[in-house]
C-alpha cells in the first residue's frame, strides 16, 4: 500500500504547477449538490502550445462528500482518467497524502490506473468555480501571463455521476458545429459512456 500511495503522490507532484499550493486552494470552490446536469459551452480562442489534446477532465474537490467522491474515483478509474484537484487537500502535501490513502482504501483501488492529479491551470483555463465538473475538448489549452486560450469545449456541472455527465456532454458536442465533425472525440465519448453503462448489465 505504501508503494501504491507513493506512485499516486508522484503523479500529484508531477502534475502540480510551480507554487500551486501557495496560489490555489480548495476553499473557494462551490460544491454542486445532486441535480440535473448543467452545461456550459466554451468558444474557440487562439491556439496555445501546451495542455492535453482530446482530453476529458474530471474536476473535483476534497470538500465533496466522501461517498460521492469515491464513486467519481471508481468510475474515472475504469476509464483511466485521473480526478483533478485544484490544490493541496487542506493546504498541504501531507494532508493530501492522507486523503489519497484514505480514498484508495475506501474504494479498494489496487493500482494507480486513473489516479489523481493537481492541476490548477485546468480550473483557470476553463473557468471552473464549481465542482464536480466534467470538461470535454478536442484540443489543448495554453495559459500564460494570466490569460488562457482554449479550443472549443463543453463543461458539464452536476453531481449526477460520470456516466450521466458524459451522456450530457455527448449530446452537447453533437449539437456544436465546432465539435460535431470530430468523429474521434464523439467515438471516445460513446466508448467511455458504454464502458460505464455496461457495468449495469453485470
Amino acid at each position: 500500500m505504501f508503494n501504491l500511495i507513493f506512485v499516486v503522490l508522484s503523479l500529484i507532484f508531477l502534475s502540480c504547477a510551480v507554487n500551486a499550493q501557495n496560489d490555489y486552494g480548495e476553499s473557494n470552490l462551490t460544491e454542486i449538490t445532486p441535480q440535473q446536469n448543467q452545461y456550459v459551452v466554451g468558444s474557440a480562442h487562439q491556439m496555445g502550445e501546451s495542455g492535453p489534446v482530446g482530453k476529458i477532465f474530471i474536476l473535483v474537490s476534497g470538500s465533496m462528500p466522501h461517498g460521492s467522491l469515491s464513486q467519481w474515483y471508481i468510475d474515472a478509474k475504469k476509464l483511466g482518467i485521473p480526478l483533478t484537484f485544484r490544490g493541496w487537500i487542506n493546504g498541504s502535501p501531507q494532508n493530501t497524502k492522507v486523503f489519497v490513502s484514505d480514498l484508495l482504501e475506501k474504494t479498494g483501488a489496487k493500482d494507480t490506473k486513473g489516479g489523481i492529479e493537481i492541476n490548477p491551470v485546468a480550473f483557470e483555463a476553463y473557468g471552473v468555480d464549481r465542482v464536480p465538473a466534467v470538461i470535454v475538448t478536442h484540443g489543448p489549452y495554453h495559459c500564460a501571463h494570466g490569460h488562457c486560450t482554449t479550443h472549443p469545449f463543453v463543461v458539464v456541472y452536476g453531481d449526477t455521476g460520470l456516466e450521466s455527465a458524459l451522456a450530457t456532454a455527448l449530446k452537447t458536442v453533437a449539437s456544436m458545429p465546432e465539435l460535431a465533425q470530430d468523429e474521434i472525440l464523439i467515438s471516445s465519448l460513446e466508448s467511455a459512456k458504454n464502458v460505464l453503462g455496461g457495468d449495469h448489465d453485470e
